[in-house]
């Protein structure tokens, strides 16, 4: 099809010029508009609209460029009918998925100002609730916001470079999101630098007038959209309005509205010449091919979660059954097909029901299928209990459907719907032998009983898996594949909705709240935010690395790695999940935890390692919405549930996980690292690197005498060999390495090599570089200590690279804290860890040349 620029005489015309960057043929395309063109332009983009010098243009054939996705808004409320269209209820993992969104949409060559489509993040924001959303006025504290509310759109703009944002149905403390000039204009445009356009949700400027009340004419209400920052209206409000709003609105906004939206439109390649036009030029051919179903089985694949298998209930075999052996399929999503597809889904090629899937693996004649009840109906077919009975193997299909979650349906309860609490009870009571729940559901549901039935010995969680979920689904049950899903959002107890309202939009707890996420949730949930469980074992260990030389690290923190072993005897992904206690965690207004890393380590095999590098953001705010990142902080790879951190305390499902802990300082401020603030310590400084060498030698029997180390851990300033661990002082500068290369110890046991350390060392002023830790797998540091006794043994590390002899000349309290006391019955293990607190603060000048 021929394009704008094909054509005569406009292809002649500076903004068909492919030589002029994107915003000068903008810039030129918007300045042949005459005003009276700005309606219909603003109104409905799709229209055609000449001009008195005889440009012509329209969008004619160039629909299914823009795609109003992803929904970044968090699950905070577990009864949020579109909680099942996000990523879930974490910011950090949110913001993750967004930017890997918006990139995986947008993206063409990294040299190329082109887009293959245009993606939109939506709904800014503090939209999480459908009833009433049209007029529901969100009251959000600044801390809130600066650390839940805005987090994923933040990374949407900065990181993902999203073309699009959609301003959403509610206000933000007694402000229209589409009228909020605050946050439209000086947040998201001016603060984060968006260079795309802003679109209303359907009909979100008609609830500024009439259910908002916060304008008074239509004329004013359009007016106000596109002057707070709002460039085009999904519905035909501004279409039929404007014109009667234009004198009041200033040709800035206007102006600015249309360069927006032509600017999306050029980077579409719209106004590319046919024959040059990028990523146009895809056919059906190209949709649905064999590798595109494969992704979406993968995709499937490692979204299940496997909540609970209590002895080994799965996987199950498939030559167990037989004629007089038989396998029962039942509950209401033994058949579910579009119910997999959740909201908001196309037209799939086809959908493998469960039935399917299992009997693809298990022949249909020694299978019996009953779908027992539906969702919310109240009748109940006693056939289904009977097969139960003569069943060798249960495996019941429930959950819940679009008819109970969706876009305008919030869910008033955590319950099960219909009838499906007493069929999983009586079935369960009547099978022979435990019964697997697998449960299709966006949201979650209250599974404290089914939790704590020994009848039930499994749980999935499938969620709704689209296309290939039967097939999916049946790979799991049937060992195929390995489960290595983790929780995005909270399985809650049904008190739940008891506790928080679903209109308070606070996420910490007060006096009528218990707090909201695995963040703030001070309650005992089912299962936790990270959950989710294997068929083999896992053990981790912790290995500190030097931060990027020259990187800018504003305060940011820490880049670790784990090495991550496969103990067991089966092939599995396993998703490692690191959490970050804050300093104070629980008070004023702090995190019990926060999610600072993931990373997927895929088809681990037994007795395999991976190396995972992690970044991490650890930072909490203040109640104005200041961050910060001082104090001290524990991490863990495992979630935190209640104010106090255990670290001898595994997760009652994780009894084959190893916990690690690492405590360490941030003693900055968001201070940027500068390139003057490095010195030489070799030999361009030769009278300060032989300072330095004397103060090492110096006090190398002082710490020995402190720490009561034997005299082989010492390996003096030979650092050159490896990793070390070294504490550092300004006033007592001192080289002290912890050799691991001959520690090992096995899990529960003690070892004669593990050496007792129990030493405490001053947080003075400290030069820290690059340095690196690092702790060989299974290694735990056994504290003889006095019974209550908490040892901080504060280590200054430092990386003495001999080769380049450079140094970030800085003042950073990192603390890797043993932090374990003496128990009067046995010594108890620990993991230790390191990790590296990267903030450049203020040198101590008495190291500075």
């Amino acid at each position: 099809m021929p394009r704008i620029c094909d054509r005569a005489p406009q292809k002649s015309f500076p903004f068909c010029n492919p030589s002029l960057s994107i915003d000068a043929r903008v810039d030129d395309l918007v300045a042949r508009i005459p005003d009276s063109a700005v309606p219909g332009l603003l109104g409905d983009n799709a229209t055609a609209v000449s001009t008195p010098d005889g440009l012509a243009f329209h969008s004619v054939g160039h629909g299914g460029l823009t795609y109003w996705a992803p929904n970044i808004n968090l699950f905070r409320d577990p009864r949020w009918g579109r909680g099942q269209e996000t990523p879930g209820e974490d910011p950090h993992l949110t913001s993750a998925f967004a930017v890997a969104f918006v990139r995986g949409m947008q993206q063409g060559p990294s040299s190329s100002p082109f887009i293959h489509v245009s993606a939109c993040c939506k709904h800014f924001s503090a939209y999480s609730q459908e009833v009433p959303r049209h007029s529901l006025d969100a009251n959000v504290t600044a801390q809130d916001l600066a650390d839940t509310y805005l987090v994923a759109f933040e990374a949407c703009v900065t990181q993902g470079h999203v073309s699009c944002i959609m301003c959403s149905y509610n206000a933000v403390n007694g402000v229209p999101s589409c009228a909020d000039s605050h946050f439209l204009t000086h947040v998201v445009r001016h603060t984060w630098k968006f260079d795309g356009y802003i679109v209303s949700d359907c009909g979100a400027v008609y609830d500024v007038l009439w259910h908002h009340r916060y304008t008074h004419t239509a004329a004013e209400t359009c007016a106000a959209t596109l002057e707070a920052g709002m460039d085009i209206n999904c519905g035909d409000f501004v279409q039929l309005n404007l014109p009667a709003a234009l004198p009041t609105v200033s040709k800035l906004a206007w102006t600015r509205a249309l360069k927006m939206l032509f600017r999306t439109q050029m980077r579409l390649g719209l106004f590319e010449p046919a024959a040059t036009a990028p990523f146009l030029d895809s056919s059906p051919a190209d949709i649905d091919t064999r590798a595109h179903r494969q992704l979406a089985l993968a995709a499937a694949v490692q979204s299940i979660v496997l909540l609970k298998n209590a002895a080994k209930t799965l996987p199950l075999d498939p030559d167990a059954f037989e004629a007089t052996t038989r396998l029962a399929l039942l509950g209401p999503h033994v058949h579910a097909t579009t119910a997999q597809l959740g909201s908001y889904a196309g037209v799939p090629p086809f959908v493998v029901s469960p039935v399917a899937g299992v009997t693809s693996h298990v022949p249909p004649s020694f299978v019996d299928v009953h779908a027992a009840c539906t969702v919310r109906g109240q009748n109940m077919a006693e056939e289904a209990i009977a097969i139960a009975a003569n069943a060798a193997q249960v495996v019941l299909f429930v959950g819940l459907d679009q008819s109970v979650e969706f876009e305008g349906v919030d869910r008033a309860t955590l319950e099960w719907p219909g009838r499906q609490r007493e069929l999983i009870a009586r079935v369960a009571a009547a099978a022979a032998r435990p019964v697997v729940l697998v449960i299709l559901a966006g949201g979650p549901v209250d599974l404290e009983e089914f939790e704590a039935d020994a009848k039930v010995g499994a749980i999935v969680y499938a969620g709704y898996l689209g296309q290939s979920g039967g097939t999916a689904i049946a790979q799991v049950l049937f060992g195929d594949v390995n489960p290595s899903g983790r929780l995005a959002h909270t399985f809650y107890r049904a008190s739940f909705t008891s506790e928080v309202s679903i209109a308070d939009m606070n996420m910490r707890p007060h006096a009528h709240s218990l707090g909201r996420t695995f963040r703030f949730y001070t309650g005992a949930p089912v299962y936790g935010f990270g959950h989710g469980l294997s068929y083999t074992i896992f053990r981790y260990s912790i290995l500190a690395r030097e931060i990027e030389y020259g990187q800018e690290v504003r305060g940011r923190g820490v880049r670790l790695s784990a090495t991550v072993e496969n103990v067991g005897e089966l092939v599995g992904d396993v998703v490692l999940l690191c959490f970050a206690v804050p300093p104070g965690a629980g008070t004023k207004g702090r995190p019990l935890q926060t999610l600072a890393g993931f990373e997927r380590v895929n088809d681990l095999r037994p007795a395999e390692r991976y190396f995972i590098l992690e970044g991490s953001n650890l930072r909490y705010y203040k109640k104005r919405g200041d961050p910060t990142p001082r104090g001290t902080y524990v991490l863990t790879n495992e979630c935190v549930v209640g104010k106090v951190f255990n670290s001898e305390e595994k997760h009652k499902h994780h009894d084959q996980v190893w916990m690690f802990r690492i405590t360490f300082s941030v003693g900055a401020g968001e201070k940027s690292y500068k390139k003057d603030r490095f010195i030489d310590l070799g030999a361009k400084d030769e009278k300060m690197a032989e300072a330095w060498k004397k103060a090492l030698e110096q006090t190398i029997s002082a710490i020995k005498e402190v720490a009561g180390v034997k005299e082989e851990i010492l390996k003096g300033a030979d650092v050159g060999k490896g990793y070390s661990a070294t504490i550092l002082d300004t006033d007592n500068v001192s080289l002290f390495n912890l050799d691991t290369d001959n520690v090992k110890t096995e899990q529960g046991s003690s070892s004669s090599d593990v050496h007792s350390i129990c030493a405490s060392f001053l947080h003075s002023r400290v030069v820290l570089g690059w340095w690196l830790v690092r702790v060989e797998e299974g290694l735990r540091i056994m504290q003889e200590c006095p019974l209550g006794h908490q040892v901080a043994a504060s280590m200054y590390a430092h990386h003495a690279n001999l080769t380049n002899n450079l140094l970030f000349a800085s003042t950073i309290s990192a603390v890797l804290a043993f932090s374990v006391m003496h128990s009067m019955v046995a010594n108890m293990l620990v993991c230790f860890g390191t990790a590296f607190a990267a903030v450049v603060v203020d040198p101590p000048s008495t190291f500075l040349p």
